[in-house]
């Protein structure tokens, strides 16, 4: 019985902690599936760019009659004129690189998120982060407990055990759907940012960039929630002497259930880290 236990113990330390590395949340867009990968861009290249194309000729032209008016309206003066046309040319010239370098951009952007998740995970690995709690160090005030206190405790730990697999599950739902969505974001890419060089659109261009950046730097907040829940644990082991066994089992069920409720929750937080709407 004393093997079983510690034997779910592990597994309730390893299956959140050692997922964080599993689910792929510090592979790029190329490495987490080449071929999403792939057929994202060839979306973007043979379907998005010619449209988005059309939609910067169409925005630049609507650009140009607004600053002839604006110039007209100025007293039709040729400095004036030549000044806020260059700053449109430009702006025109600059949406058109970034569309043809969007894979670039947005891969220099993941990689912020990436090196931020690696860096984490070395303080972790390292020890600097201190040690995290070893199934030993949980088992030892349960050691001088009764053959029926074990019993119970062992089918609770079932319980918590089982909470953190759907936890587990539903971490690796998010990802995918987090991966998912950057793909479509790729292949779509070329469209919002034709809007740049309109004044009044250009808004949906600024908005594109700070969503791919939240969804980016999702991943990183995924990955710091669950390298967290090994330190809870430790946490709710801590004073099982003076709280009792049934406290520390109701405190991991809990914990368990948060780190469900705080995966889902990561989206919204790394929106209002961007003020992406």
């Amino acid at each position: 019985m004393d093997n079983t236990i510690k034997g779910f113990i592990k597994f309730i330390l390893n299956s959140v902690s050692g997922s964080a590395k599993a689910n792929g949340i510090t592979e790029t867009l190329a490495g987490w599936s080449k071929d999403l990968y792939g057929f994202a861009t060839t979306i973007q290249t043979n379907v998005m760019m010619p449209v988005g194309y059309m939609i910067l000729a169409l925005f630049a032209l609507l650009e140009l009659y607004r600053i002839s008016e604006q110039v007209e309206a100025m007293g039709g003066g040729s400095d004036a004129g030549v000044r806020l046309i260059s700053a449109a040319l430009v702006k025109v010239a600059f949406c058109k690189i970034a569309m043809d370098s969007m894979n670039l951009f947005m891969n220099a952007i993941m990689q912020v998120s990436i090196t931020l998740s690696q860096g984490i995970g070395k303080l972790v690995n390292s020890g600097h982060m201190g040690t995290v709690i070893s199934v030993d160090d949980i088992y030892s005030p349960l050691v001088k407990e009764g053959f029926w206190t074990k019993l119970m405790i062992m089918v609770l730990l079932l319980f918590v055990m089982l909470i953190t697999m759907l936890a587990t599950v539903l971490v690796n739902v998010v990802v995918t759907g987090r991966f998912l969505q950057m793909y479509v974001f790729l292949a779509v890419s070329p469209i919002p940012i034709a809007t740049m060089p309109h004044h009044e659109f250009s808004g949906i261009a600024k908005n594109f960039f700070k969503s791919f950046m939240a969804v980016s730097i999702q991943g990183t907040l995924i990955y710091m929630v669950q390298l967290f829940y090994p330190f809870l644990m430790k946490t709710a082991f801590a004073n099982v002497d003076k709280s009792g066994v049934l406290p520390l089992i109701a405190s991991l069920m809990g914990f368990s259930i948060l780190l469900i409720f705080a995966v889902f929750q990561t989206n919204s937080w790394a929106k209002s880290l961007t003020t992406a709407m």
